[in-house]
């Protein structure tokens, strides 16, 4: 088919000067005297380049350039002029006229300048055959660019008073909550929802003249003052049960910052290093935003949303962020030996961060065929699985995957996960529901403490009344784990803290601490000082089981305790 070229200008031997130039190159032409109905003609007709004069008595070229290309988002536009001017000229070139040329012009130059715009609009035409297999650039890529804007910009939708659900661990979108910072003269009050927000605390948690209202459902360092001073508030929740607050209403949600990968060939961006409640968070919501982060890992599973489902888009270039690990004490390496030493071949695990998970995976060498379904994929796991001694290959749920609900850890670990097929995220409320936990057969549930009293209660999320972190998904896997065919639930923790000075082995709770796991639910409890099963243990026998597991500076005054209970 000829190359179609529209040419307008006021002066009809211009016209036909050119009209005779570009019709010996074989190009069909059409000529307007009037700019308008030149634009009239765009808007039914397609053409492949259009060529304008600048000066014209009904339209300056420069508008009829931005006019065409609003009818014709891609049109290539060359600008002739009897009145060469350096600043229009340049200006010109910056607003996207592919370019310009002053009169009176040699034929050869006007061929010339069509060639190559012609050459431009082909090359483009071949690197989207190449980069969509060979079709057509999809409508998905049209509603992209359409919805492409500056953080700013994306931010005016939220209005003063809304409820705004934000990414949070290693998806925390921090070029987002710059630029709503940026932006917090706008608002009376604005109530931002998030797991766990992580990184610089750029949204004023602790500040009380800040307009940000904080709702935590996980506490984190900078959450933790806030809370306290009444700024900012917590509600306790079992992980698996977060997504059933958006769906049922009990929490509306007007706006969700969501911070996802790159868009496949389909249209479909990976929620990434964070799965946990954000498909519940974008289903939920009235309105989407995405922080679209070229370095965010492209991870399978029930990972993934549609473009469409976006109201606005931002590009970013954003390193994701990291949690070091600190590596195991001694004590900690202790208790991860004696952890090991419970674990058969063939078990599935569920483990967090920190220095007992790290413990407890690095003394596993020699084990064979463990698997992994937990909440949280950290780094330990690497080391594991490069040995061999992860294969999932005996996993009754989800065989020969690692599956988890976000990642949270290294560098290395983000690459590890990225288009892995071995690795799946799905929504917390699937991971963490006890009802499929168990379905992994001899599932081993390995969580912490802050402090366990003898009679089994387990406090985790709080010290005394002071919330330290929250519910997460301990009780999921404590009880998941305990439905399961051969299940280790387990509660693992120091005896002690500070250089030895205060036992975490108490006659009973600091006043005001949360019981997160309760002495119905809890099986094994682990310190250095070894590890016993207390489901099915009367208060008697479990007061003198926890004693034994309590450091030996503080048994006499656990045992004076459990006597004056008379349950010793």
């Amino acid at each position: 088919m000829k190359p179609r070229i529209l040419i307008v200008d006021d002066e009809e031997v211009v016209l036909l000067s050119c009209e005779k130039i570009l019709k010996d190159m074989g190009y069909e032409i059409k000529l307007f005297q009037n700019p308008e109905d030149a634009l009239n003609d765009l808007k039914e007709n397609d053409y492949n380049l259009v060529i304008s004069d600048v000066v014209m008595p009904q339209m300056n070229g420069l508008d009829f350039f931005k006019r065409a290309r609003e009818i014709k988002k891609d049109i290539e536009v060359i600008l002739v002029t009897g009145y060469p001017n350096l600043k229009e000229a340049v200006q010109a070139i910056q607003e996207g006229v592919f370019q310009y040329i002053t009169k009176p012009f040699e034929p050869q130059e006007l061929r010339e300048a069509v060639k190559r715009a012609l050459e431009e609009i082909e090359k483009r035409k071949k690197e989207s055959f190449v980069s969509f297999q060979g079709m057509r650039e999809p409508a998905w890529m049209h509603d992209y660019r359409r919805k492409l804007c500056s953080p700013e910009e994306a931010i005016e939708i939220i209005k003063d008073g809304d409820n705004v659900y934000i990414s949070a661990n290693a998806a925390t979108p921090l070029t987002m909550e710059r630029a709503l910072y940026n932006q917090r003269d706008r608002f009376k009050r604005l109530n931002l929802i998030h797991v766990l927000l992580a990184g610089e605390d750029i949204l004023n948690v602790k500040d009380p003249s800040s307009p940000f209202r904080h709702l935590s459902l996980f506490v984190g360092p900078a959450d933790r003052e806030a809370i306290t001073l009444g700024n900012s508030e917590y509600m306790p929740i079992f992980l698996h049960e977060i997504p059933s607050i958006f769906y049922s209403g009990k929490v509306k949600l007007d706006v969700a910052i969501l911070h996802v990968s790159k868009p496949d060939e389909h249209g479909f961006v990976s929620l990434g290093v964070e799965c946990l409640a954000s498909l519940a968070a974008a289903e939920c919501a009235k309105k989407l935003i995405a922080q679209v982060n070229e370095k965010m890992p492209y991870i399978m599973g029930d990972n993934f949303i549609h473009i469409s489902r976006f109201d606005k888009i931002v590009e970013v270039s954003e390193d994701i962020l990291e949690l070091k690990g600190r590596g195991a004490t001694e004590v900690e390496k202790k208790i991860g030996a004696l952890i090991a030493d419970l674990i058969q071949d063939g078990s599935t695990l569920q483990m967090g961060i920190g220095g007992i998970p790290d413990a407890v995976l690095a003394q596993l060498e020699g084990k064979k065929d463990l698997g992994i379904h937990t909440e949280m994929v950290s780094d330990g796991l690497i080391k594991a699985f490069s040995k061999g001694i992860i294969t999932n290959a005996r996993k009754t749920l989800h065989k020969n995957k690692i599956i988890g609900t976000f990642v949270y850890g290294s560098k290395e670990l983000y690459e590890f996960v990225s288009n892995n097929p071995l690795i799946e995220l799905h929504p917390v409320n699937y991971v963490n529901d006890p009802r499929v936990i168990c379905q992994n057969e001899n599932m081993v549930a390995i969580n912490s403490a802050i402090e366990v009293d003898i009679t089994g209660q387990v406090c985790s999320d709080s010290i005394g009344t002071t919330i330290y972190s929250g519910f997460g998904g301990q009780v999921d896997f404590i009880r998941g784990a305990a439905m399961s065919k051969g299940g280790k639930p387990i509660i693992a923790l120091p005896s002690t803290t500070k250089n030895n000075t205060v036992s975490r082995i108490v006659p009973k709770l600091k006043p005001g601490a949360g019981v997160v796991t309760s002495r119905a639910d809890i099986h094994y409890l682990c310190t250095e000082f070894g590890i016993v099963d207390l489901h099915g243990k009367t208060l008697q026998q479990r007061a003198r089981a926890i004693v034994e597991l309590a450091h030996p500076n503080f048994r006499e005054e656990l045992i004076e305790e459990a006597k004056m209970r008379r349950i010793w």
